[in-house]
C-alpha cells in the first residue's frame, strides 16, 4: 500500500517541479534536524508499519508552503495505524473560549509556536510503526525506508501528546512564570498561543514569560505580533509575523485562528471571497460556499443561519448534489450572494468585549 502510494505521489509530483523540490527539501530538513533517520538494510526486516504521504500546497503560507501529509488512517486489510492507536482524551482548549481570553484587556499579543509535533519524541519502541519510503524523486533506485523520532501530524494521539508535554511543562514552570502557564493552559489552541492584558508593561513581561516557558519545552515561539508597539519593540525582528513595519506606524492584519484581526483598528473582520458572476449555484457548490465562512464566535450568525435554512430547504425539495437550485431558492442565494460582498468589503466589528 505503502510503496503504491509513494508512486502515486512521485506521479503529481512530476507535474511540478517546484513542488516536487520543495517537497524533497521538507524531508532533508527532517534528516537534518533529527527528526527522522535513515533506517539501515540490517533493519529493514524488522516488523513495522508505512506511512503513505503526499503535499498540500499553501501559496499564500508565509511559511511551509508545502506540507507533507502523513495519512496514518490509511488502511492495509482493512485496518489502519489510527485504528489501533488509543487516542487520549481531549485536552485542548475550545476555541470560543480562547477567543474570549483574547478579547478581554486593551493589549493582545500572539504567536505560533514553530513544528510543535515534531519536537516532542516518539517512544523508541513505538517509531517502527511511523516508517515512510521515499527516494528524493530518483525513480532510478529502491525507495529507502525512513522513521520518525518524534510524533506525527496525522496521527490521532498526536494532539493529545502535543498538549499533554505542553500542559505539564507549564504547569511545572507555574510558580516562576505565571502569566505565560496560565496563558498556555488557557489561551493556546493547538500551537498558537494568543492573550490579552491590561497594558503594554504586562505585554511586554508576557512576552518574556511565554518565550522562556516555550524554550524550556525545546520549542521557539515565532510570529509574534501585538497591538502595542512597546511589546513590539521588545520583540527581535527574526521572531515578528512578517509586514510588521513599525517605522511606517502601520500594523498588519493577521489571521487569528481562522478570523481576521486587524491590529491598527483593533477590530475583527471576516474574509470570505464572493462568487464569480458565472458561478452555478447548485446545492454542492452553495454549500461549498456557506462552508467558507468560519465564524466561531457567532457574529455572523443570524447571516449564516438564511443560508443553512436555504440548504435544508434543497434537501427538502429532493434535490442531488449537482442539480441547480429552482428558480425561487435560486434568487434567495443571488440576494445572500450580494450579501456576502458586504462581509468581504469589510465588515468589522469591536476587537474588545
Amino acid at each position: 500500500m505503502a510503496l503504491r502510494r509513494l508512486l502515486s505521489t512521485e506521479k503529481r509530483l512530476l507535474r511540478d517541479p517546484n513542488v516536487a523540490n520543495l517537497y524533497s527539501d521538507v524531508i532533508r530538513h527532517y534528516l537534518d534536524s533529527g527528526y527522522i533517520r535513515q533506517v539501515s538494510r540490517e533493519e529493514d526486516n524488522t516488523d513495522a508499519w508505512f506511512l503513505p504521504h503526499f503535499a498540500v500546497v499553501r501559496p499564500i503560507k508565509a511559511t511551509t508552503k508545502v506540507r507533507i501529509v502523513f495519512n496514518a488512517a490509511a488502511k492495509q486489510d482493512g485496518i489502519s495505524l489510527n485504528d489501533t492507536i488509543y487516542q487520549g482524551p481531549k485536552l485542548q482548549n475550545e476555541l470560543f473560549d480562547v477567543l474570549l481570553r483574547f478579547r478581554r484587556h486593551p493589549v493582545a499579543l500572539v504567536c505560533d509556536i514553530a513544528e510543535m509535533y515534531l519536537r516532542i519524541e516518539t517512544a523508541p519502541g513505538d517509531r517502527t510503526y511511523h516508517r515512510f519510503l521515499w527516494r528524493f524523486m530518483d525513480q532510478n533506485k529502491e525507495p529507502s525506508q525512513y522513521e520518525f523520532n518524534r510524533i506525527v501530524f496525522g496521527v490521532n494521539s498526536s494532539p493529545f501528546l502535543a498538549q499533554y508535554v505542553t500542559h505539564k511543562n507549564a504547569e511545572k514552570l507555574a510558580d516562576a512564570y505565571p502569566m505565560a502557564a496560565e496563558t498556555i493552559l488557557k489561551s493556546t489552541y493547538m500551537d498558537d498561543s494568543m492573550d490579552s492584558v491590561p497594558d503594554s508593561n504586562n505585554g511586554i513581561r508576557l512576552y518574556s514569560e511565554l518565550s522562556k516557558v516555550w524554550e524550556a519545552a525545546g520549542m521557539h515561539a515565532r510570529k509574534w505580533l501585538s497591538n502595542s508597539k512597546e511589546v513590539l519593540q521588545e520583540i527581535p525582528m527574526e521572531d515578528r509575523s512578517e509586514s510588521v513595519d513599525l517605522d511606517e506606524g502601520y500594523l498588519p492584519s493577521i489571521k487569528t485562528l481562522g478570523i481576521l484581526w486587524i491590529r491598527d483598528e483593533d477590530t475583527f473582520s471576516f474574509k470570505s471571497c464572493p462568487p464569480p458572476d458565472d458561478f452555478e449555484i447548485t446545492k454542492r457548490n452553495f454549500l461549498s460556499k456557506i462552508a467558507t465562512l468560519f465564524d466561531p464566535t457567532g457574529f455572523l450568525a443570524p447571516f449564516v443561519i438564511r443560508a443553512k435554512i436555504m440548504l435544508q430547504e434543497t434537501w427538502t425539495a429532493g434535490l442531488d448534489w449537482d442539480d441547480q437550485l429552482p428558480e425561487h431558492l435560486s434568487i434567495k442565494a443571488k440576494k445572500w450572494f450580494l450579501e456576502l460582498k458586504d462581509i468581504y468589503g469589510g465588515l468589522s466589528l469591536s476587537f474588545r468585549i
